[in-house]
């Protein structure tokens, strides 16, 4: 692929940094590759980003305020405005810097020698790397949706880019696929990398970071190579058709999940549930105290849902082995279908609640993986608890990635090729 390929539209461009010796130019229609060197950013406005960065990565992007990030860096308030207009300013320098920083791995890696074989494991081998060295680097997937119309082209422009390279590089060794299978393995690939947040501190307690690199390596490397041949001869599934409940009280809960998820915690507001629910303010207010407590509720009962669904489930299950197939197939139809919403409310809009509420809810959910851990322990009886944690959370994460992409998950396909590439990072 030819990295200096140029992409036109009418944007107005943000500064991103590249990899040292390769500078980007961004000009008035035109994203492309260059040698012309810009104008370095100074100290204090690289430190400003990284900040900005770790905070929205681990308070989430509405719980920051400017004063927060100023404070950081040890700037007064009107100091930070100086180097950014606003907050939204710097979450689009943040949220464009990090998926600039994935594709020049991708490119690197599509445009280097060596076999195929090799260039795909240059790939995944800095991937891995990128991701244990900074944990907000895949920041991008949860806060993208809160930037401007501007930041939007741009980030979809860098999006279609990464899904070109990731599967330039996987098309030249998976032969066997055709492009619909090599698209979605390459987003399971690039997911695998997403949910490493607490893995580098796992992994320095577990055996270092090296060995942490291994895990995610070993597990990358499974989904590349996964077996996707037996699942082409499977029924294709049908997509499931929304449902609204009678009951005024789920009637509204089944509302505010579609906004939630449609439009984001922040920009809905109980004026607007209301008219979508087809129901008084004053009735919502008998059910629910605020829109904080329909959001707890949304969660809580989602993921309460998951733990009754899974043990009734296991119940019946005779063997070890039998009970990782289980759980792999009841997650994707749980993400794929019912919960397909409320996966993606959590990843998204978790912060929003009090901390209280948050630990709560986390500690419900670590419940889940604990059954994964359990089964995958009893299976591989060498695999330590650090690493069969890794694949539980990888392969849920995965799942819920791909049912939150459109595109992907409108796939007849993907339900059964889902249950290939989550075995392949479990077992693999």
């Amino acid at each position: 692929m030819q990295a200096s390929k140029s992409v036109t539209v009418a944007v107005t461009c943000y500064p991103v940094r590249g990899p040292p010796g390769r500078q980007w130019s961004e000009g008035r229609g035109r994203v492309t590759q260059s040698s012309v060197v810009a104008r370095k950013d100074s100290p204090r406005k690289l430190q400003i980003v990284e900040q900005a960065g770790s905070l929205f990565q681990h308070r989430g992007f509405h719980q920051v305020s400017m004063d927060d990030i100023a404070q950081a860096v040890g700037l007064r308030g009107p100091a930070l405005y100086r180097h950014f207009r606003s907050k939204h300013e710097l979450l689009a320098r943040v949220v464009l810097e990090q998926i600039t920083i994935c594709l020049d791995v991708a490119e690197a890696a599509a445009g280097s020698g060596g076999s195929p074989r090799q260039r795909l494991e240059r790939f995944i081998g800095d991937l891995a790397r990128l991701a244990l060295d900074r944990d907000e680097i895949m920041l991008w997937r949860r806060e993208r949706r809160r930037l401007d119309e501007t930041a939007q082209i741009e980030f979809r422009l860098r999006a279609r880019r990464l899904e070109a390279c990731a599967s330039a590089v996987l098309r030249d060794v998976r032969t066997d696929l055709d492009d619909s299978e090599v698209k979605l393995v390459s987003w399971a690939l690039l997911s695998t990398f997403a949910h490493t947040q607490g893995f580098r501190r796992a992994a320095d307690s577990a055996g270092g970071r090296q060995r942490g690199w291994g895990v995610l390596v070993q597990m990358a490397t499974a989904v590349a190579f996964c077996d996707l041949s037996a699942t082409r001869s499977r029924g294709k599934g049908s997509a499931a058709r929304d449902y609204v409940p009678l009951g005024r009280r789920e009637r509204i809960l089944e509302t505010t999940t579609r906004l939630f998820d449609d439009r984001g915690f922040v920009e809905v507001s109980i004026e607007d549930i209301a008219a979508e629910s087809d129901t008084a303010i004053a009735t919502i207010y008998q059910y629910f105290e605020n829109k904080a407590s329909l959001l707890y509720t949304i969660l809580n009962r989602g993921i309460e849902g998951v733990n009754y669904a899974t043990t009734h489930l296991l119940a019946g299950v005779e063997s070890d082995d039998v009970v990782i197939d289980a759980l792999i197939g009841n997650y994707i139809d749980l993400a794929m279908g019912p919960h397909r919403r409320m996966f993606g409310i959590f990843d998204e809009e978790l912060m929003a609640l009090p901390e209280q509420q948050r630990a709560a809810l986390l500690l419900a959910h670590r419940g889940h993986i604990d059954e994964w851990v359990g089964a995958l322990q009893r299976v591989r009886p060498g695999l330590t608890v650090f690493e069969a944690r890794a694949r539980a959370r990888t392969a849920t994460g995965v799942a819920s990635d791909i049912a939150q992409t459109a595109h992907l998950r409108e796939q007849p396909s993907t339900p059964a090729a889902l249950t290939a590439i989550l075995s392949a990072i479990v077992r693999g």
